[in-house]
């Protein structure tokens, strides 16, 4: 049995007549008889009760018409539903991003992405950059938000968000927190909390070799994944830290942020993604992010 037997059958049981039938499905009557007496002989029964004057279905016919009603519906939403995730209306999402990336406009494109393509499925994931460089090279991941200073790795497309300095996170009180602004140097002895070097490797040497460059040794004594992990333990006087610029905005009682002067790299925020990747979700998803981005 083929799809299209049961679309000449439910033409023929809704119409009782098979030159009627024959007309709506825009074929002649012949063909459509033949067809129809194939079916039954495959399936064994008498679907319809012919006379010269009426056509009626049979306790077999009536049966296989409900069943066939369901088959032709479904087949349609698969039509349908192929077609919307073809077109990036429907399916899966899987989106990354760093944790500080909630201080951005980042979290506003995935709102008004999910405004527009309710029924794409998102699945978010918070992950440092190694790891979301790792996930998008083993398609674990489609998208990605990471920060960086020297681009991306050759096989990925990356658009730039957000591009902001660094900024020095100290103790409210500490002496450092007279100065509007703090120099490199004046950061020579001072405790340091930063994040872990394997989370960030690009971006952590190139922080610490501002501190070389600058004839300042960098006394780092904790490292913490979570900025604000950080921020307590600077709220409790056990060192400093450094954030991008949009982290200040996060407000801490305990915790003042100062600029820093002095030749320091300026993370950028760059979302990222397979070069082969054909997904048409991504595309769309784009288009959302290229509204609420900030180059800095």
């Amino acid at each position: 049995m083929e799809i299209r037997h049961l679309h000449y059958f439910v033409a023929v049981a809704e119409e009782l007549h098979f030159g009627k039938a024959a007309r709506r499905l825009h074929m002649s009557q012949p063909p459509l008889s033949q067809q129809i007496r194939q079916l039954e002989e495959e399936l064994g029964v008498s679907l319809f009760r012919r006379t010269s004057r009426s056509v009626s279905l049979t306790p077999e016919g009536d049966a296989l018409l409900v069943d066939a009603r369901e088959i032709m519906q479904r087949m349609e939403q698969a039509v349908k539903r192929v077609q919307a995730v073809s077109r990036g209306e429907e399916g899966l999402l899987r989106v990354g991003f760093m944790g500080y990336a909630l201080m951005t406009g980042y979290p506003q494109a995935i709102r008004a992405y999910k405004q527009c393509y309710p029924k794409v499925r998102m699945e978010l994931w918070e992950f440092s950059t190694a790891h979301q460089l790792r996930m998008i090279a083993a398609d674990d991941l489609d998208v990605g938000l990471i920060s960086c200073v020297r681009g991306v790795p050759m096989k990925l497309d990356s658009l730039l968000f957000r591009k902001e300095p660094f900024m020095l996170c100290l103790p409210e009180g500490h002496p450092l927190a007279e100065l509007d602004a703090v120099p490199l140097e004046r950061l020579e002895g001072v405790p340091l909390i930063l994040f872990p070097r394997k989370a960030h490797p690009i971006l952590y040497d190139a922080l610490i070799a501002s501190f070389r460059d600058a004839g300042v040794v960098a006394d780092v004594v904790q490292s913490v994944a979570r900025i604000e992990t950080g921020k307590a333990l600077v709220a409790a006087g056990l060192g400093c830290s450094i954030h991008p610029a949009s982290v200040s905005a996060s407000i801490r009682p305990g915790v003042v942020y100062r600029p820093l002067l002095g030749d320091m790299p300026s993370p950028e925020l760059r979302v990222v993604w397979k070069k082969d990747n054909p997904a048409p979700s991504l595309k769309l998803f784009l288009e959302e992010v290229r509204r609420y981005r900030d180059e800095g």
